[in-house]
């Protein structure tokens, strides 16, 4: 394990070492009436029935169902609620499917391309049978479209897209010798962790749609960045326990702090704490902007997105793929600390809305003085 992996997993057996802990999370949590584990059951028969995975694999214990339950208010449908767990199931095994075709960056190339054909594609279009992959794809399409409206569809496909491309872009990002910044990250890091789909399914889902113009405004760009931005850096500093032992710590929120700013591994953990919470300081004030406008849509939008925060903090405190990492080398894989969650920010001052020195994100704070 190289010196810098060393330096991480000192830290991370530091946390390892605590009781408990605290996180911020804004957003009391709710659940969906279709429930927490129907979800997940349903999630994970579809996977084994697609053999995607193994049976009582660490890949069945994902509780994707709590990630996509809560994430909903009752307006959802059970049947669109389900899809989505489905869809999410299936990203998280793509992504290790991806990893088992690096370093051939063409390999990856060719496979996203493919599943892009098979999402856009209409049913007829064929595609080979043996393959796992884009079957249960092509599944995971005709269940959306049997329970999204059509133009809610049309706003899911591109942001599909935006997703796989992310996932090639990390890819590449890894293969380059020179690592990224903190600003090149946040842009990567949008992109491959896929949060535009669960923003483009929140309103077909529950029955409404945002035209494409109300979807792309600024404001509400902003306000989506905002909410989903600090659960993939919360993602960050726990996946570093299962990143390590694959020498993948360097494509990670906490490393690239370190870099940009010269941190030690400690610093560059609460550095990145202190990130998450600055930018959840600006949902709620961009939120106030959004329930004034004059589309009912935009309004129920506004309202209902946070939710998916303590959702995906919950999932991702709580998964086994997470939680259950894989030790290499002789080296053990390390144990978190139980996750609890509290609603006083711990490491940034609420009434603190100086922009963070990052172009990717900052241009967040000039829209809350419009």
């Amino acid at each position: 394990m190289k010196q810098s992996d060393l330096s991480m997993r000192h830290v991370l057996e530091d946390i390892a070492s605590m009781d408990e802990l605290p996180v911020y999370s804004p957003v009391p949590m709710r659940v969906h009436p279709v429930g927490i584990e129907a979800a997940d059951a349903f999630s994970v028969e579809w996977i084994l029935r697609h053999g995607m995975a193994e049976p009582n694999s660490r890949d069945t214990r994902a509780n994707m169902g709590l990630f996509v339950a809560p994430g909903y208010p009752p307006a959802a449908s059970a049947e669109s609620v389900k899809a989505i767990t489905c869809y999410f199931q299936w990203g998280l095994l793509w992504d290790d499917y991806l990893e088992t075709l690096m370093p051939d960056l063409s390999k990856v190339v060719l496979a996203a391309s493919e599943a892009n054909r098979v999402f856009l594609c209409p049913s007829e279009d064929p595609i080979p049978a043996d393959d796992v992959w884009l079957n249960s794809l092509r599944d995971l399409r005709n269940m959306l479209d049997d329970c999204l409206t059509q133009a809610g569809t049309q706003l899911v496909l591109p942001e599909h897209l935006v997703w796989v491309g992310g996932e090639v872009w990390k890819c590449a990002l890894q293969l380059r010798p020179e690592l990224p910044d903190v600003d090149e990250f946040l842009r990567m890091r949008w992109f491959k962790s896929g949060p535009g789909i669960l923003a483009a399914m929140t309103g077909p889902a529950c029955g409404y749609t945002l035209t494409a113009e109300e979807y792309h405004m600024p404001l509400m760009r902003a306000f989506t960045r905002a909410v989903y931005a600090p659960l993939y850096l919360y993602n960050d500093v726990l996946s570093m326990a299962k990143e390590l032992p694959k020498g993948q710590s360097d494509m990670n929120i906490v490393s690239a702090l370190a870099r940009t700013h010269d941190l030690s591994p400690a610093e560059a953990f609460t550095e990145t704490f202190k990130l998450i919470e600055r930018m959840m300081m600006v949902i709620e004030p961009l939120q106030r902007k959004l329930l004034q406008h004059p589309s009912p849509a935009v309004v129920q939008y506004a309202k209902d997105l946070p939710l998916w925060m303590p959702a995906t903090l919950a999932f991702t405190s709580t998964s086994a793929r997470y939680l259950e990492t894989v030790g290499s080398d002789g080296v053990e894989p390390l144990r978190l600390p139980k996750i609890t969650f509290v609603d006083t920010p711990i490491y940034w001052d609420p009434t603190d809305h100086t922009p963070p020195p990052y172009p990717e994100i900052s241009w967040w704070w000039s829209l809350l003085d419009d």
